[in-house]
């Protein structure tokens, strides 16, 4: 071969090796998509759409922590229908905790966002109720589709003496006020009467009727609810039949939610 011709094959092999470099992304990590083809491109989109995807709102029950805690059961999903009526209702749903054996740090890293924000609000004060306030915003959330508005302790008040509320929640975008409350008896298993039920709810709703009143035109909410979270199925009963004979104007137009915790499930109380 002449050496002419050696000298082209030469030429012809570095134009290749500089064409390949071409399409090869730099060492320093960048990269730049117009350098690739079709299929490269729509890959990427397909990646940016399933990130989009996974991103949750602060009250979806996928923010909870490891595994949703309970199997929720009962009367759920009728709150909404209740919110434009000017009518008292009452409600009874139930949670089962399962076996566990629980301690409250597990119940807690378990439970919605939503839950978790409020248990961090009242647990900072001290308060002995701060589990079952955060299971009460668990049901509401994950049964009634509600989200978190305010925890207790950020509602404004006009009235320095009304009795607070534990939370204000949005529920098919109406704000309700919600007490929380409990129907326990010590020792565990003890009976819960119908006249202990009948003193906690005249006390409680008619805590829920002063909250509404003093509260501020920015934080006034259009439905009050309490919940009481109850021992057992014979608690609950105790509850309902003391609401049926309460006064109609200290029911008013409260909601009752009774919220019976099963399984494990002595850590709420």
């Amino acid at each position: 071969m002449s050496f002419f011709a050696r000298l082209g094959l030469v030429f012809a092999a570095l134009a290749f090796l500089s064409a390949c470099d071409e399409t090869r992304p730099p060492r320093d990590g960048s990269f730049d998509a117009a350098a690739n083809d079709d299929a490269a491109i729509a890959d990427a989109a397909a990646q940016d759409t399933s990130i989009d995807d996974a991103s949750t709102d602060a009250s979806s029950p996928s923010d909870a922590g490891p595994e949703l805690v309970g199997t929720i059961s009962g009367s759920v999903g009728m709150v909404t229908t209740e919110l434009s009526s000017v009518n008292p209702s009452i409600f009874v749903v139930n949670f089962d905790l399962g076996d566990g054996p629980w301690v409250e740090a597990d119940l807690v890293e378990r439970l919605v966002a939503d839950a978790r924000t409020l248990y961090a609000d009242t647990s900072s004060g001290g308060a002995s109720a701060s589990l079952s306030e955060a299971l009460a915003i668990e049901m509401l959330v994950r049964a009634e589709g509600a989200t978190l508005s305010k925890v207790g302790s950020a509602v404004i008040y006009d009235s320095p003496t009304a009795p607070k509320v534990d939370a204000t929640v949005l529920i098919g975008g109406v704000r309700v006020g919600v007490h929380v409350t409990r129907a326990v008896s010590f020792p565990f298993g003890d009976p819960y009467t119908v006249e202990k039920a009948t003193d906690l709810l005249t006390k409680k709703l008619g805590d829920v009727l002063l909250s509404a009143a003093g509260a501020s035109a920015e934080d006034a909410w259009a439905k009050s609810m309490v919940v009481v979270v109850a021992y057992d199925e014979a608690a609950a009963a105790s509850i309902a039949t003391a609401w049926a004979a309460l006064d109609a104007q200290l029911k008013a137009d409260t909601i009752v939610y009774v919220i019976v915790t099963d399984g494990d499930d002595a850590e709420v109380y």
